[in-house]
């Protein structure tokens, strides 16, 4: 799992930044990273038996990564860069959706200072620090940008993003109503 993370996080940098997207030299490693991820997740299918709780949502999330990993891998070989970018930047949200499902697990550590890290934008690491089960350290960051009126204006969808992934973590994770409840109200004040 931590090895499907750090191809994960290894791609939304190469992919979020348009010059690193487009420079020829990052083409290859790109191309390698993807069809890592993409026989990682498949060993991330198998684990569908092993669900919590018999939640079924694991094996869901599980065949999604796997087919969109795989989807993206193509994508990518077949030429089609830009839609292979948009799926890779969507499946650390996948990762969320999961992970965020019980608080269960190993968390993983980033230093998003040093090395391929470095160069996300504060939305990309508190997913990437969500899907690695860092929790607080998440919706620290995601609570930055839901109380950021100029996030809301500028970039709704992301702010929304935020929002969204602040409450599954309070409600699912922390199980902490109130805080869910003051993220609510903060976000209806916002303008």
């Amino acid at each position: 799992m931590q090895g499907l993370f750090q191809d994960l996080q290894e791609l939304l940098v190469l992919t979020l930044d348009d010059a690193r997207f487009s420079d020829p030299k990052n083409s290859a490693r790109i191309e390698e990273t993807a069809s890592t991820l993409k026989d990682r997740a498949h060993d991330v299918g198998r684990m569908r038996e092993k669900a919590p709780d018999a939640d079924p949502s694991p094996g869901i999330f599980a065949a999604y990564l796997q087919d969109e990993s795989g989807r993206a891998y193509e994508a990518w070989k077949s030429g089609h860069k830009e839609y292979a970018r948009s799926l890779f930047r969507g499946m650390a949200a996948t990762c969320v959706a999961c992970h965020s499902r019980t608080a269960a697990g190993s968390k993983l550590k980033w230093d998003f200072s040093t090395g391929f890290a470095r160069g996300l934008s504060n939305l990309q690491q508190a997913e990437l620090l969500a899907a690695g089960r860092s929790f607080d350290a998440a919706l620290v960051e995601f609570e930055k940008i839901v109380a950021d009126p100029e996030a809301a204006k500028t970039h709704p969808t992301d702010w929304n993003r935020a929002l969204r992934f602040a409450l599954a973590i309070s409600i699912r994770t922390q199980r902490d109503p109130a805080k869910a409840l003051a993220l609510v109200e903060k976000a209806s004040k916002t303008p």
